[in-house]
C-alpha cells in the first residue's frame, strides 16, 4: 500500500499543470468593426513566459463554417506573446471562435518533456463582427483579369502607373457605394479609384485613372473590397454571388537612380470651394470659385463624363462654361438623367491649372487632380450645395492590423516613421516594408 502511495504521489508531483492562462487578447474579444480588418493577426497575452510546440496549430472558425488554421509563433521579444495570422480571412457578419487546444504553449519544462512542467488548458476567445458580409453570398466571383497585373513594377517618370483596369464576366454590375483604392504609407498616398463601365464581348471592362499617378517609390497596394462587384441576385435579394476581396501589389521606383522622389514638380492639390449643382429636368449648372490665377479653356471640357450609378458613361452630354471670359466661374450642361438616381460627374485631371503648368508642357506648376462629385437630380433641383472635394489621405487615423488605434490624427512625420508592419489608415489596409 505505501509503495503504491509513493508512485501516485510522485506522478501528481511531475504530471503537466494546466496553469498558464491567457491574460490578455488583441483584438478584444466582443464586437468588431468590419473596417479594421483586426482579425488578420492576433496577439496573445500569457499569464507567463511560454514555448510553443514545433508547428502547432491555433484554429479560428468563422460564421459560414470554415475552419481557418494559423501556426502560433512566439514574439521573439516578448517572450509571454504569441502571434496569430489568418491573411485569407473573409469577414462575414457573425461570431468568429479562436480555439487554443490544451498543451499548446508551456514552460520550459514542458518544452523538454511534454509530460511535465506547465501548459494551458484548452482556451476559447469569440468576437462577434456586425458589419461583416452576408452568409448568403457565395464570394468567388473573379476577375477575367486586372492591368497592370499584380507585382507589377513602375518607374517614375519613364513608365508612371497612370490607370488600372479590372475585366469582370457579362452580368457583373458594379456597387455604387464600394470604393477601391490604391495606397502607400510610405508615400502618403491614399487615393479612390473612380471606375468606369464598358461592355467589351462577353466581358465588362472597369477602367479608373491614377490621379495624381505615384511618384515616391514604394509598395502601393490595390484594394478592392469584397462585394464591389455582384450579380443581379446579389443586389436586389442579398444572395447570389460578389466578389472576394481582391488585394494587387505595386512597386513604383525611380528611373533615375540618384532621384528622391522629390523631383515631381506639378501640385495636385488645387481643388475649388463653394461648390453648388443646380438644375431640373435635362439643364444644369456647376458654379465654384477657384484659387487667384487659376484657369481653363475648351479644351478640357471634352474629357468631363458622367458616370451613372454602375460606372456606364451617360451618352450625349454636353458641357460649356457659363461665363467665356470667365471660365472659372462655371460649367453648364445638358444631360437626360434619372431624377432619383445617384450620378458621378467626373473631372480629369489637369483641367484648372496656373500659367506654369501651361507654360511648361504640364510639367511644373499647379493643377487639380482627378475632382468627383456626387449627385442626384432631383436633390439639387433646388440648388443643393454638393460636397466640397476632399482629400481622404487627410483621414490620419492608424491602427494596428490588431485593431489598437496608435494614432487619433497622425501627423504626416508619425505616418512616415511607422515601423514596417501591417496597418488599417484610414480604413485601408496598408503594408510598411
Amino acid at each position: 500500500m505505501l509503495a503504491v502511495a509513493a508512485a501516485v504521489c510522485s506522478f501528481s508531483a511531475f504530471a503537466v499543470v494546466n496553469d498558464i492562462t491567457l491574460k490578455n487578447v488583441t483584438p478584444k474579444a466582443g464586437e468588431l468593426d468590419i473596417e479594421l480588418r483586426s482579425l488578420e493577426q492576433i496577439t496573445l497575452t500569457f499569464s507567463q513566459d511560454v514555448n510553443v510546440r514545433p508547428n502547432t496549430l491555433a484554429y479560428l472558425t468563422t460564421p459560414d463554417g470554415q475552419e481557418l488554421t494559423s501556426v502560433m509563433e512566439r514574439n521573439q521579444y516578448l517572450k509571454n506573446t504569441v502571434l496569430l495570422s489568418f491573411p485569407e480571412i473573409t469577414y462575414y457578419a457573425g461570431s468568429y471562435t479562436l480555439t487554443i487546444k490544451k498543451w499548446s504553449v508551456g514552460d520550459d519544462t514542458w518544452l523538454e518533456d511534454y509530460q511535465l512542467g506547465h501548459s494551458n488548458s484548452e482556451i476559447q476567445v469569440e468576437w462577434t463582427v456586425t458589419n461583416g458580409l452576408s452568409k448568403d453570398v457565395s464570394y468567388d466571383l473573379q476577375p477575367v483579369s486586372v492591368l497592370p497585373a499584380n507585382n507589377s513594377s513602375f518607374s517614375y517618370p519613364s513608365q508612371p502607373l497612370t490607370a488600372i483596369q479590372i475585366t469582370m464576366p457579362a452580368g457583373t454590375i458594379m456597387s455604387a457605394d464600394a470604393e477601391a483604392s490604391l495606397s502607400c504609407v510610405e508615400a502618403r498616398y491614399n487615393q479612390p479609384l473612380t471606375f468606369e463601365a464598358e461592355e467589351k464581348g462577353n466581358n465588362i471592362v472597369y477602367t479608373a485613372n491614377v490621379s495624381p499617378s505615384p511618384f515616391v517609390r514604394g509598395d502601393y497596394t490595390l484594394t478592392f473590397p469584397a462585394g464591389m462587384f455582384g450579380d443581379s441576385e446579389f443586389f436586389e435579394e442579398g444572395k447570389g454571388h460578389a466578389n472576394p476581396n481582391i488585394f494587387l501589389i505595386y512597386t513604383v521606383d525611380l528611373s533615375d537612380p540618384d532621384a528622391t522622389g522629390d523631383e515631381e514638380n506639378v501640385n495636385w492639390d488645387i481643388t475649388p470651394s463653394r461648390v453648388k449643382i443646380e438644375g431640373n429636368n435635362r439643364n444644369y449648372t456647376l458654379t465654384w470659385s477657384w484659387p487667384s490665377g487659376i484657369t481653363t479653356d475648351n479644351e478640357t471640357l471634352s474629357n468631363w463624363r458622367i458616370l451613372d450609378n454602375h460606372g456606364y458613361r451617360v451618352q450625349d452630354v454636353t458641357f460649356s462654361f457659363i461665363n467665356e471670359a470667365q471660365p472659372t466661374e462655371g460649367v453648364k450642361f445638358t444631360a437626360d438623367l434619372t431624377p432619383s438616381d445617384n450620378y458621378i460627374l467626373l473631372i480629369p485631371e489637369g483641367c484648372f491649372y496656373d500659367g506654369t503648368y501651361a507654360d511648361s508642357n504640364h510639367t511644373l506648376g499647379s493643377a487639380n487632380a482627378q475632382l468627383r462629385y456626387d449627385f442626384i437630380p432631383q436633390d439639387i433641383s433646388s440648388g443643393i450645395t454638393a460636397p466640397e472635394s476632399v482629400d481622404k489621405s487627410v483621414n490620419r487615423s492608424v491602427y494596428t492590423s490588431q485593431g489598437i488605434r496608435i494614432f487619433d490624427n497622425a501627423t504626416e512625420e508619425q505616418i512616415r516613421n511607422l515601423p514596417a508592419g501591417l496597418y488599417i489608415i484610414a480604413g485601408k489596409k496598408i503594408l510598411v516594408r
